[in-house]
């Protein structure tokens, strides 16, 4: 379903290059739990829920996509994308 996906963080490694919006084409997933209120967590970028028809998946005005977090003395990293284009 296309959707409208917002870079929040454009200084990280991870999204350095990607428009600060871009449409695309995916299934949107969302989470039982919001992982920006997570200790640790650093959201990436995010899908504008206003763009699609979520549905009963819905997360709300904040719907994190992409993410990095803590792990032991490293860095694990969450990107939910299986393009549809």
């Amino acid at each position: 379903m296309p959707a409208d996906v917002h870079v929040e963080d454009a200084k990280s490694r991870i999204t350095k290059g990607l428009p600060s919006v871009w449409h695309r084409s995916d299934e949107w997933y969302s989470f039982s739990e919001n992982p920006r209120g997570k200790t640790g967590f650093h959201i990436l970028v995010t899908v504008d829920e206003k763009s699609y028809t979520p549905g009963r998946a819905t997360m709300g005005a904040d719907h994190p996509l992409g993410w990095w977090h803590g792990v032991g003395k490293g860095h694990a990293m969450y990107s939910r994308s299986a393009t549809a284009e």
